[in-house]
């Protein structure tokens, strides 16, 4: 996931998500996973919350992917649409996988390998203790 999106990308997502100047930021995907899991979890890691909480908040998301994938009938792909959902359309998740803890526990591992530790990778996207002030609201 952090090697789909170059450290450009990540660090433009990234400050993005500090800058509050326009007023609050809505961070948000289908479904909170994948790369919008992981900046999220960066995000989650720069404001002080811990492996386990962040681990715990983006396994929230396979949670919900299971319960709509138990009252789906048919898997089929997101985009398509039942006959019976033409006037009122939703979407099928469960031909998707969930947010499994461990994939979270997987990358935030790869990231420490990589970079040393996740202000490692945050401080080479640009996202240095400027930023971190900035995201955490202190201007100084």
């Amino acid at each position: 996931m952090l090697r789909s999106a170059g450290p450009a990308a990540w660090g433009k997502a990234l400050a993005c998500a500090a800058d509050r100047s326009g007023g609050g930021v809505l961070v948000h995907c289908a479904k909170g996973k994948d790369r919008t899991g992981v900046l999220c979890a960066l995000l989650q890691h720069a404001a002080g919350d811990d492996e386990q909480q962040i681990v715990a908040d983006y396994a929230a998301s396979a949670a919900q992917l299971s319960e709509e994938a138990a009252v789906q009938s048919k898997p089929q792909m997101p985009w398509q649409k039942r006959k019976e959902e033409e006037e009122s359309p939703t979407v099928d998740w469960s031909a998707l996988r969930g947010s499994p803890a461990k994939a979270m526990q997987d990358t935030l591992a790869w990231v420490r390998q990589e970079y040393g530790a996740v202000d490692g990778f945050l401080e080479g996207a640009g996202a240095d203790e400027a930023w971190r002030r900035t995201l955490n609201g202190n201007s100084r």
